[in-house]
């Protein structure tokens, strides 16, 4: 199964409160789906929804989750680039 964002409009400018490698033991919303990699984890501010895509005749109900941990292919260049929108960025 894999998540989506409710609308390709949605925008979480302003509802994320971080962005960086996540710590051990974290409790995020695993979305990595086991990839090999650095793990990111992107807290909110607020919790936001995301909504199961299982097809496009199927709904399902969203979740809300105030955090998720991500596997991006070029980690460095995702930080970068967060940093070069005035994302709020942990190196730690």
């Amino acid at each position: 199964m894999t998540w989506r964002w409710p609308s390709r409009s949605c925008s979480l400018e302003g509802t994320l409160g971080r962005i960086g490698p996540a710590h051990m033991g974290s409790e995020a919303f695993d979305l990595s789906v086991g990839a090999p990699g650095l793990v990111i984890e992107l807290t909110f501010t607020a919790p936001v929804q995301l909504v199961p895509a299982m097809g496009r005749d199927k709904v399902k109900d969203p979740r809300e989750v105030d955090s998720v941990l991500v596997v991006p292919s070029r980690p460095g260049m995702l930080l970068d680039h967060a940093e070069s929108r005035s994302l709020p960025v942990a190196r730690d």
